[in-house]
């Protein structure tokens, strides 16, 4: 029964805290996509959808986290209380709390293994797939807005003042159109250090079909073409010009952490193992760190409870960024694939059993070297 209390306080308190994660990371997403969709350089529906598989991405990362602060604040309002110290009185002790615990680190053991091993990998691979397709389609032309200078290939720069869209297609179209050098190529040759500016009254999208690049096909206008600093000009009338917006597609590279887990198994790069000890630290480091938070939770009532705090969290930094560190050791071939994070595993859980028995037995987590006192009338 009070396994079961434990269990629920601390699963709810996990969620709470991992819906506050994820709201300031979706608050903050929201910001930069709004902002990227506002200055032309994505449209708004392609930046949610990034965001989206950014957001399972970072899940599995988030989790233990707000599992690890659960744990720590229910633990601390159960020693504060004196819960604890209540239920050691009758008869039970921290060793069935814990068991309580590790059932519920099983349940979200799971669900980060499913994130680690799988969906992760796969929202990895969706961003790729969705940036090439940004590329070839010309997502930073489709999301251009009126009355914004928006800065293109070659950096260029280009300008339009209004849009609409066509009566026999969904595609944009721009009227009152300015280009600066980058974006116009002269039709004459330009020489190096020429710039060329490019006003015409309107303007679409189009796709090269020998290249694939975008290219924005100018009508009626013209083309100034001259050398900054001196009085001669060029000036050009056009019935329709083509200027080369973006660059030919490319598949955007995917990195390891996009490859299936399936087929990390068959690759014995560092690069490949590393990825693979990774994914698989994020499950095994649930069980540590709920151990790590409910030893390093205790609270004295007559204490403050921001002490016992600060350690845990400078506990749980240093596990993450060892973590961290070793894996890149392990990126770059400087320690052996057979060895993995389990050094880092290994001394961690050797500190959480040592500091679970001193807490079992009423010992304080760190104590000094035991000096006996010289009393009064016995010193010799």
């Amino acid at each position: 029964m009070l396994g079961r209390a434990l269990f629920r306080e601390s699963a709810l308190t996990t969620i709470f805290i991992a819906s506050v994660l994820l709201f300031m990371i979706i608050f903050a997403g929201l910001t930069e996509a709004l902002g990227q969709a506002a200055l032309g350089k994505q449209t708004g529906a392609l930046a949610l959808r990034i965001l989206g598989l950014e957001i399972i991405r970072t899940t599995d990362t988030l989790l233990p986290l707000s599992l690890f602060l659960g744990v720590l604040l229910t633990m601390s309002r159960w020693y504060r209380d004196s819960e604890v110290t209540a239920l050691e009185a009758c008869g039970l002790s921290l060793f069935n709390l814990w068991l309580a615990l590790l059932v519920l680190a099983s349940v979200f053991a799971v669900v980060v293994s499913f994130l680690s091993f799988y969906f992760s990998p796969m929202a990895a691979r969706l961003v790729d797939i969705v940036k090439t397709e940004a590329r070839s389609s010309g997502a930073a032309v489709v999301g251009l807005r009126a009355g914004i200078f928006h800065r293109g290939f070659n950096n260029s720069v280009y300008y339009v003042e209004g849009l609409n869209k066509s009566a026999d297609s969904e595609e944009k179209q721009f009227s009152g159109v300015f280009a600066r050098a980058g974006l116009a190529q002269s039709q004459s040759g330009a020489e190096g250090g020429k710039s060329g500016i490019v006003v015409a009254e309107t303007g679409r999208r189009s796709v090269d079909n020998n290249t694939g690049a975008n290219v924005l096909i100018l009508e009626n206008g013209q083309y100034y073409e001259g050398t900054p600093g001196q009085r001669t000009m060029r000036v050009y009338t056009f019935d329709q010009y083509s200027a080369t917006l973006t660059k030919a597609p490319a598949r955007v590279s995917s990195g390891v952490d996009a490859i299936a887990t399936v087929k990390l198994f068959g690759l014995n790069k560092p690069a490949h193992i590393a990825e693979w000890h990774w994914r698989l630290a994020r499950p095994i480091a649930l069980y540590l760190l709920v151990t790590l938070a409910m030893v390093l939770a205790y609270t004295n009532p007559r204490q403050s409870r921001f002490g016992s705090m600060f350690l845990a969290l400078l506990v749980f930094f240093l596990y993450s960024n060892l973590l961290g560190v070793v894996a890149g050791m392990l990126n770059s071939g400087k320690i052996p694939g057979y060895i993995g994070l389990w050094p880092v595993h290994g001394i961690f859980a050797i500190f959480a059993a040592y500091a679970f028995w001193r807490r079992q037995n009423h010992l304080p987590l760190f104590s000094l070297a035991w000096v006996p006192l010289k009393r009064p009338g016995f010193a010799k």
